[in-house]
């Protein structure tokens, strides 16, 4: 996936924000993107665009947060928070949504600078440059269901089926969920030009 929007900038700052909002100030991510004037004032194809450097983080966060780690000398301090999620912003961009090397590095700089955080960029623009060169070797090493999962669901999951099907539930789990549509009328012919299928359960339905 590689999408390029009107204004770089913007779409990372909004992601930022929403991200920041979920995960340090524990809203539901379905309110946060809700709430967010500025998301939702987007074009449409840019709303989409931060959805999934979104949604895609926290399905990964495990695996982003070991990347990141993996690159710094000591952890980020809790006033510094924000450069965490700028960093989170642009591993996913980096690694796991294939946006273009120079587009994700140089937009994730210039977060910190948007941010207040103008001391962070050689270190920002330092950890994706590392990552850009050693993610490959890093990711064969990581336990992808269990980094990806948090331990006390893990545990539960365990607890409940078995290693092996708490395995595949974790890796569904990291799958974007297709869409479910209905139709007002039977209108067959228009699920291929949508790129889906019917449903077994009703024509009138299709799956994309």
């Amino acid at each position: 996936m590689f999408y390029m929007d009107s204004d770089w900038l913007t779409t990372r700052v909004i992601a930022t924000n929403i991200l920041d909002r979920v995960l340090v100030y524990k809203q539901f991510l379905d309110e946060a993107l809700e709430s967010s004037v500025a998301f939702n004032n987007l074009e449409v194809r840019d709303r989409a665009f931060v959805r999934k450097i979104v949604s895609t983080v926290l399905r990964r966060l495990g695996q982003i947060d070991s990347l990141i780690f993996c690159c710094l000398k000591k952890p980020i301090s809790g006033s510094n928070r924000i450069v965490l999620t700028i960093l989170r912003v642009g591993v996913v961009q980096l690694i796991f949504l294939k946006t273009a090397d120079h587009a994700a590095i140089s937009t994730s700089v210039d977060l910190a600078v948007y941010f207040k955080k103008p001391t962070f960029k050689n270190l920002i623009n330092a950890v994706l440059r590392r990552l850009q060169r050693e993610s490959e070797s890093i990711l064969t090493r990581q336990d992808i269901e269990k980094i990806n999962t948090p331990n006390w669901l893990w545990n539960s999951w365990v607890d409940a089926y078995g290693e092996d099907l708490t395995r595949k539930i974790a890796l569904a789990h990291l799958n974007e969920p297709p869409l479910d549509i209905s139709h007002k009328t039977c209108q067959i012919e228009s699920e291929p030009l949508l790129g889906g299928f019917l449903l077994p359960w009703g024509t009138e339905r299709c799956r994309v």
